[in-house]
């Protein structure tokens, strides 16, 4: 489950409600969560209560390296998403076999935290 911004019908300002409600309604068919840092959204996403709940639920997080290799990640939110997460998922949000690849500066980033 992930916010996309462009589609995301609600105020941005309630982000963390929407991420809180849909785990709590729907934890036991959510896989994992995405676009938790994105930096489109982090503004107003409060990442300490959706990593809360999501570990609540045993729902992983996902570190997605598309965004985090293109400067698109709120790195201080990721940090406190590594900090805090029970579980995380390194997703390389690839829509072709070559962008594959781009885990592999997320998995760096991992290895010196």
């Amino acid at each position: 489950m992930s916010c996309h911004d462009e589609v995301f019908k609600g105020d941005l300002k309630n982000i963390t409600q929407a991420y809180t409600n849909a785990i709590k309604k729907y934890g036991n068919k959510i896989k994992f969560l995405g676009h938790v840092c994105y930096t489109n959204t982090s503004e107003h996403l409060d990442v300490e209560a959706v990593v809360k709940v999501a570990n609540e639920y045993k729902i992983p997080i996902e570190f997605n390296a598309k965004t985090f290799s293109l400067g698109r990640t709120d790195m201080e939110k990721l940090d406190k998403m590594l900090s805090l997460a029970d579980q995380i998922y390194v997703n390389s949000d690839s829509h072709i076999l070559a962008d594959l690849s781009s885990r592999n500066p997320a998995f760096d980033y991992l290895k010196e935290k």
